[in-house]
């Protein structure tokens, strides 16, 4: 396998970092600092309009391509971003309980000659949750940095009882979808 391009990873996040280790091991990171804050409403475009703002927040060379992406979580008509606090990551795991929701992860992948923009969705069915194990959950594991305030990837998953789509996508990088396009781009190349 070949790259046309060197890969930069524009966010902090280990997960991500993780995920595209899958695709390929050699990359670099560059995190933007920018609020991720949107004038969409449709949560599809919101995701794609903030990995877009974080690209655009970046400088790459051009041998490089850049990828961002932005997730949410969304259950009846609402965001779910990032937990403030206890109470705020309480509420939000009290609203997930039995319920299904949606994961939306916008992926922006960039170089100085072409912008793709897209977004995957998976839906996740939680089980009905106490109180009690919300508490423990939210102290012993501090979700404060993760949309929806659990992680699938850690204890959280106990909470699931089914998915829908893409299991990556869920943790914050839909690693499929950005290898496809990778592979339709000819940025990957098997000789």
């Amino acid at each position: 396998m070949t790259l046309k391009y060197r890969l930069v990873l524009g966010s902090g996040s280990a997960r991500r970092k993780e995920l595209l280790k899958f695709i390929s091991n050699d990359f670099r990171i560059t995190v933007s600092d920018i609020d991720e804050e949107c004038s969409q409403s449709l949560p599809e475009l919101y995701v794609q309009e903030v990995a877009l703002n974080k690209s655009k927040a970046l400088k790459i060379e051009n041998d490089e391509l850049l990828i961002t992406a932005d997730t949410i979580v969304f259950i009846e008509d609402k965001f779910l971003g990032k937990p403030r606090n206890r109470e705020h990551a309480f509420q939000m795991l009290k609203k997930l309980s039995g319920a299904a929701h949606k994961v939306y992860t916008g992926v922006c992948l960039r170089t100085n000659l072409f912008t793709d923009v897209f977004c995957e969705c998976t839906e996740v069915f939680f089980r009905e949750l106490s109180d009690n194990e919300i508490y423990y959950y939210i102290d012993a594991f501090s979700p404060y940095d993760k949309a929806g305030a659990y992680g699938i990837q850690d204890f959280g998953l106990v909470f699931i009882q089914g998915i829908k789509g893409d299991y990556y996508n869920v943790m914050g990088f839909p690693v499929t979808s950005v290898y496809k396009k990778l592979l339709e781009r000819g940025i990957i190349k098997y000789e």
